[in-house]
């Protein structure tokens, strides 16, 4: 089983500074696969809409469907990102982030 680890956030640039790519290291580590940012810039920024995330990787990731058999997404919450559309295989969404009680409010609202 190959598995394809998906950030929503750059990589670091000193590596081994941040704890979620460290995780995801220890995770290929294990069950090896391949690592992907979906976050377009070298450096975090939040004036750049969600919605565009992915669309720099769209030919390795329809590459990369062919070959794995299971995405696991990284993010801060829970967000959908237009690109997942294009994940064939199924979808492992790991939050990575505390959930403030607005935020749930947010999802479970009638």
């Amino acid at each position: 089983m190959s598995i394809l680890y998906l950030h929503t956030a750059p990589k670091p640039k000193i590596e081994g500074t941040d704890a979620i790519y460290n995780e995801t290291a220890l995770l290929r580590r294990k069950f090896e696969g391949t690592e992907l940012s979906l976050f377009p810039l070298y450096s975090p920024s939040s004036i750049l809409p969600r919605f565009l995330y992915g669309w720099h990787h769209l030919s390795k990731l329809t590459h990369l469907q062919k070959v794995v058999s299971i995405n696991h997404v990284f993010s801060p919450g829970l967000y959908h990102l237009p690109i997942f559309r294009l994940l064939s295989r199924p979808m492992v969404y790991s939050v990575t982030a505390s959930v403030q009680n607005s935020d749930i409010e947010g999802i479970f609202k009638n």
